[in-house]
């Protein structure tokens, strides 16, 4: 049975013995079977006319190559709709690469919407829409453009576009709804009305979305500009922190005072909440003055005034001598560690006096102090 695939260009070259070719001298009553064969032909063309098969036999390579004889880079472009006969069951797709070696062999490569390559292909088809020019989609609609896919080239849409495929393109610019099984966007698309997407949207240059976005699958993109609220799907109170027109950073008075606003403690200011510790330090005090704290924070150093004697000198200041302060200390001699204030507190120091049960002043290793207040 001929089919078109068979069939040459080169009119004189279609001589394969009747009823599939018209060879010279064939005999007249094999008329009628050749005309009757040209038509079921042109006919089952008709029925299926979305994939072009052009009678290439294909080698399976792996689950997602074949290869074929002779240069074919120009028919098996990137991104154009491919159709394989995997042992009876048809398996569609995209051609993600094809190379010719040597003028020899074109190796295809391809993504399939469901399946995998198997030993059993027998038959490859490519679809009728190229990835870019005609008949791909190259110009404007102002009506409603309903596709399987849109490959390449650029568009202009004033209305809708419903694409149950892949839309891969160059530039775009998209008024209405658009709903795509996938977007992939190479170049630079604007999109003012919702779009949503069920599968994956890939975007290597820029897309511009200006109302709802949605995709159910993984998007992939360096940088997607949102003309509309991207948190409208938030809850209101993670809403009010995630608008950036309403999240503003607290200043020192407000985190002071602990005022309540939709406002951010930054790094620096978190130390003036009424509940952190404007000084604190750990420091031997047996060591020999002016003594560095092993750990600290806002805290100079420690003047050693004699035994049990120490001074705090606090790095920046409270904003008065009235703030409250602690200290501990080790107990060296198992007689205890009693500490008090040595003196009335200044604003930038804090003095202390170590002893122990007996009245004695002690140097302890180890000895801790800190203190809240405004600063």
């Amino acid at each position: 049975m001929a089919d078109i695939k068979r069939w040459t260009s080169n009119a004189a070259g279609n001589i394969l013995s009747p009823p599939d070719g018209a060879p010279e001298g064939w005999a007249p009553a094999d008329v009628n079977n050749v005309i009757r064969e040209n038509m079921g032909a042109v006919r089952r063309w008709y029925e299926d006319p979305d994939f072009t098969d052009y009678d290439h036999t294909p080698t399976f390579v792996t689950a997602i190559s074949f290869t074929i004889a002779g240069d074919h880079t120009a028919r098996y472009a990137v991104d154009r709709r491919i159709r394989c006969d995997v042992g009876g069951t048809l398996l569609f797709g995209d051609i993600t690469s094809r190379t010719a070696t040597g003028g020899v062999t074109t190796t295809v490569l391809v993504d399939l919407d469901s399946g995998s390559l198997t030993s059993s292909l027998t038959g490859v088809a490519v679809g009728i829409l190229t990835p870019a020019g005609h008949p791909g989609f190259d110009g404007s609609l102002s009506g409603t453009l309903r596709a399987d896919q849109i490959l390449g080239g650029s568009m202009s849409l004033s209305g809708d576009a419903v694409v149950t495929g892949a839309l891969r393109g160059g530039t775009g610019s998209i008024s209405g709804l658009l709903t795509a099984g996938s977007l992939s966007v190479s170049g630079v698309t604007a999109i003012t009305g919702a779009a949503s997407f069920g599968s994956t949207m890939s975007v290597s240059g820029r897309a511009t979305f200006k109302d709802q976005l949605s995709v159910s699958g993984t998007l992939f993109a360096p940088q997607i500009a949102l003309g509309g609220d991207p948190t409208v799907s938030l809850g209101a109170v993670t809403k009010q922190y995630a608008d950036a027109a309403t999240v503003s950073q607290a200043t020192k008075g407000a985190i002071e005072a602990e005022t309540d606003q939709n406002t951010y403690a930054p790094p620096d200011l978190i130390r003036h909440s009424p509940g952190a510790a404007k000084f604190w330090l750990r420091f031997d005090g047996s060591a020999a003055g002016p003594i560095t704290p092993a750990i600290d924070f806002n805290v100079v150093d420690v003047t050693d005034s004699g035994t049990g004697l120490y001074i705090i000198n606090i790095s920046t200041d409270f904003s008065t001598a009235n703030f409250s302060a602690f200290a501990i200390a080790q107990d060296v001699s198992s007689n205890g560690a009693i500490i008090q204030i040595d003196s009335n507190p200044a604003a930038g120091t804090f003095s202390i006096e170590i002893t122990n049960r007996a009245g004695l002043a002690i140097d302890p290793n180890i000895v801790c102090a800190g203190g809240f207040g405004v600063q």
